[in-house]
Order: C-alpha cells, then structure tokens, then sequence
C-alpha cells in the first residue's frame, strides 16, 4: 500500500506533517487506497499526497477552480493542481492550511448551489 510506503521512506516527516494538517480540519476523513493517500471533507474530495523520489506531491482535486494566491500550482489538466515539497520550509504551514480551507469552502458553496437548485426546482410555479 502507498500509505506504507510513505510513512517509511526518506520523506515520511514531511508525508505525515501534512497528513497531520489535513486531518485537523473537522469532518475530515481519510482514505488510503494502493497508489495514493486521499482526504475528503463536506461531501467531496480536497486532495491526494504521495511521495516520490525528490518530495511530496499535493494534488489538489478541484485546484483549477481555486485561488492561487501564491503561484504553488502546477499542471493543465480539466481540475487537478498539483503543488510540491521537498522540505517543510517550501510552503508554510498558514499558506498549506489556507489552500486546505479553500478548498473545504468550494466543497461547501458547491453542495448549498445544488441544495438551493433542488429547492428552486421543486418550489418552482408553473403559469
């Protein structure tokens, strides 16, 4: 399993510093598959870690629809943004939980348009 891998290989500090601040968010839940560790909070993902020979890799699932204040993302796919770190010091801590929430917010918006949808469609009035 991936999650062996990470938290025994020669970046397993940097794996588990992050794992410890996405798991600090309420209602976050973890779920570790073969090829990767994922975090999901208010009904949606938020994002992958994994290590690789030079660092960790953070895939942020909705990263195209969020702010990057910081230039941290990387990649052109349809919503994935990656960001990368060799060491803690490539991003702070304040700057990582700030993407985190930002994230959680999107999930959180996202879910109440589609409740508000729901609502409008089932109340709508025909004439």
């Amino acid at each position: 399993m991936q999650y062996d891998i990470d938290i025994n290989g020669p970046y397993k500090e940097l794996f588990l510093y992050v794992r410890e601040l996405l798991i600090s968010f309420e209602d976050m839940s973890e779920k570790r598959t073969s090829h990767i560790t994922s975090f999901h909070c208010e009904g949606s993902g938020i994002c992958y870690i994994k290590t690789h020979d030079t660092g960790l890799t953070i895939a942020m699932f909705k990263g195209a629809y969020l702010k990057d204040e910081h230039t941290l993302f990387s990649g052109l796919g349809k919503t994935i943004r990656h960001m990368y770190m060799a060491n803690k010091k490539d991003i702070k801590k304040d700057i990582l939980l700030e993407y985190f929430q930002n994230a959680i917010v999107y999930n959180i918006e996202k879910e109440e348009k589609k409740l508000m949808a729901k609502l409008y469609k089932k109340n709508k009035v025909s004439y």
